[in-house]
């Protein structure tokens, strides 16, 4: 193995048995759905264009991933993960099993590269705490996810590596845009369309149609829609923000799984991804609220 391929059995032979699992949950912090949801509940309780814009960023990074995995076409590490699946309680290896399998090639690391445009993104934007608090709180998820990827045995460190430094890269152009474009969810927006169909023609993979059908469904509502206002912090809001997400996601994953393939990868995400940016407004319609001047 080359210095290049290196590093994996030094991080693995440092993991204690018990953090396996632990392990296991933190590269969540990594995964699309965590991702939508934390998205989502920020443009919900801000009503900002520039926080619905990231929905195209980050379709537009993972897209871009997909297609350098697959131009790359550089092998995972044979090691497996650092604690076998046999080794973790059976009521959780499911769930770790499914953590510690991939299909696609290594070279960028996908849940890096997500993580490091999504946190990144939302702690450059987001107003809540200090900025010094934000970016702190974004790198140690970072940190914790391209780690966490190496301890699965699913990334070589240089795969870590590339992701992060990726997701950096799409960070230096989308925030400017993101700051300084009266509207810039439509072009961001646009740019992961184009991007998730190039993602799409090269890979064929689920995985681009889902962020294909995600991009089209966004554009598409947000030149429906208006700018929402935000929910409120209540508890009526903050109740109503998790039921309506719960059966948008729901409603969304139904579709794709009824109408089935090739159509419902990108039926059930433009479902989503529209519901989404629409279900705010839809709430302002009622009266109640009045939309952001």
């Amino acid at each position: 193995m080359t210095p290049w391929f290196s590093g994996v059995e030094t991080v693995q032979g440092a993991t204690p048995e018990w953090a396996a699992l632990p392990f296991a949950g933190v590269t969540l912090l990594g995964d699309i759905w965590v991702f939508v949801v934390a998205l989502t509940l920020a443009y919900w309780f801000t009503g900002r264009s520039e926080i619905a814009a990231l929905f195209g960023v980050v379709l537009t990074a993972l897209s871009a991933g997909l297609v350098l995995k697959l131009l790359f076409g550089l092998p995972r590490p044979a090691t497996g993960p650092a604690v076998p699946v046999e080794a973790v309680a059976s009521i959780a290896q499911p769930f770790y099993e499914h953590e510690t399998t991939a299909r696609l090639p290594g070279l960028p690391s996908g849940h890096t590269l997500g993580a490091t445009v999504t946190w990144g993104a939302l702690a450059a934007l987001l107003d809540v705490w200090s900025t010094e608090r934000r970016f702190v709180m974004a790198s140690v998820a970072v940190v914790l996810v391209g780690l966490s990827r190496i301890v699965l045995g699913v990334h070589y460190p240089i795969d870590v590596l590339a992701g992060a430094l990726l997701g950096v890269a799409i960070l230096a152009i989308a925030l400017p845009a993101c700051r300084r474009l009266d509207d810039p969810a439509t072009p961001l927006l646009g740019s992961a369309v184009v991007l998730g169909a190039l993602a799409v023609v090269v890979t064929g993979d689920t995985a681009a149609a889902n962020a294909t059908g995600a991009a089209i469904g966004g554009l598409l509502a947000w030149q429906l829609i208006e700018a929402p206002a935000p929910l409120a912090g209540s508890v009526a809001d903050v109740t109503l923000a998790v039921c309506g997400l719960a059966g948008i996601i729901g409603l969304g994953v139904g579709l794709g799984v009824l109408v089935g393939s090739p159509v419902g990868p990108y039926l059930g995400t433009a479902v989503i991804d529209s519901g989404v940016l629409a279900f705010p407004v839809a709430l302002s319609a009622r009266g109640d609220r009045q939309p952001i001047a």
